[in-house]
């Protein structure tokens, strides 16, 4: 009751005389849009500078005070030796304070903060993680363990931590159970138990409704809140969900029609134009890692005999790296996004038989569920399905998950 109280307070407080309605126009005004994008970028701004400068204060108190300042040109010493020079966990052990006010934000994967810094409990002052579902709570500990706090962000919807790809080989001849051996518990999940969390409900990246509702009704119990679009632009021939049927066969693990419809839509994509005169970014996920290779390897003949396909994809490469084509296999595409993405099946009927078979890779194993979450939610603008069968082809009754 505290709680809803404190709460009702502080909506009266931020609405003040105002009814809600003029406070959410800013969702569907485009002027208003824009006009409150451009606050936020400078809010950010600030508060970048911000930071910057009180980092800078402190350390020059400390390059101010004579002892501190032996210490920091010890440091600068050891940081600037051609020969010798000492490993980063020998810097920590012998200078840990004071490159901690040098570099007081480090960014590691969880065995790297293992093996660089010292076991020292508190030494952080915050430790984060990010994209804890798929972090496996033997890896998380000793980052725990050196940091006064931890912050554990993550989706319990999305991939847990596997070994599928690196232990199978791919094989989808793998028995489901002893593939789920391979899954461990991640520390988002152990955190959720053990801690107080906080639900972000406000669903920010697919630009339109369709690419989004299946998730949010599957996965997320219909919690997720979205925003109507309301972007004055023209719409892209390639925006929204599309839904590609081809007349491949699953053979070694790959569809090779499937794999140069892909091709084929790279170059269609890439033709288009957003209304800053560059085509949408573009991302392709394949079920497995053959397959994805199988794409990639087409996409370069492509580019190698078609000249036009060839200047599409030269001015993608050119791009900042976070912007440029990727093909990925579905292990490998959490936390990624693009304006496009194509999902490439694979899955089919074989030369032997028309009959598809109910044998997804890792889909068909336990938590198969949370990878397709994962492959169907990176677009922004988006999504196309190349697939070789009709929902109608497939039966589930004899598959475990």
């Amino acid at each position: 009751a505290l709680r809803q109280s404190v709460e009702q307070a502080w909506r009266l407080g931020r609405l003040g005389e105002r009814e809600p309605k003029v406070i959410e126009r800013a969702l569907l005004d485009g002027k208003l849009t824009s006009g409150l994008n451009a606050a936020l970028e400078g809010a950010r701004g600030v508060a970048a500078k911000g930071a910057h400068a009180r980092w800078l204060s402190r350390l020059m108190a400390a390059a101010n005070d004579p002892a501190q300042r032996k210490e920091l040109q010890k440091l600068l010493g050891e940081a600037t030796k051609k020969r010798n020079r000492a490993t980063l966990r020998q810097l920590q052990e012998r200078h840990g304070e004071r490159l901690g006010l040098v570099r007081p934000i480090w960014f590691c994967s969880p065995e790297s903060v293992a093996s660089l810094f010292p076991l020292t409990a508190g030494l952080f002052d915050l430790v984060i993680f990010d994209e804890a579902s798929q972090c496996p709570v033997e890896s998380a500990v000793p980052a725990l363990v050196r940091g006064a706090r931890a912050l554990i962000a993550g989706d319990d919807q999305q991939m847990p931590p596997s070994h599928f790809f690196q232990a199978s080989g791919d094989d989808d001849s793998i028995e489901p159970e002893e593939s789920a051996l391979l899954a461990a518990q991640s520390i988002l999940s152990l955190a959720r138990v053990a801690l107080r969390s906080t639900t972000l409900s406000w669903h920010y990246r697919c630009r339109h409704e369709a690419l989004i509702a299946f998730s949010n009704a599957a996965f997320y119990g219909r919690r997720l809140a979205t925003a109507p679009n309301a972007e004055r632009r023209p719409r892209l021939a390639s925006e929204g969900l599309h839904w590609e049927a081809v007349a491949g066969r699953w053979k070694d693990q790959t569809n090779a029609v499937e794999a140069e419809r892909v091709v084929d839509l790279v170059g269609q994509i890439l033709s288009e134009s957003m209304t800053n005169g560059a085509p949408p970014t573009l991302g392709i996920v394949a079920m497995n890692r053959p397959h994805a290779e199988l794409i990639a390897k087409r996409i370069e003949a492509r580019a190698a005999s078609d000249e036009a396909f060839r200047a599409a994809f030269q001015r993608d490469q050119e791009r900042a790296v976070i912007d440029q084509l990727f093909v990925r296999n579905l292990e490998n595409v959490q936390g990624d996004e693009r304006d496009i993405m194509i999902l490439s099946l694979a899955y089919g009927p074989t030369d032997k038989s028309d009959k598809v078979q109910a044998r997804f890779g890792p889909l068909g194993l336990e938590g198969g569920e949370k990878r397709l979450n994962v492959a169907i939610t990176r677009a922004r603008l988006g999504l196309w399905v190349v697939a070789s069968c009709a929902p109608e082809d497939l039966s589930v009754d004899g598959t475990t998950h």
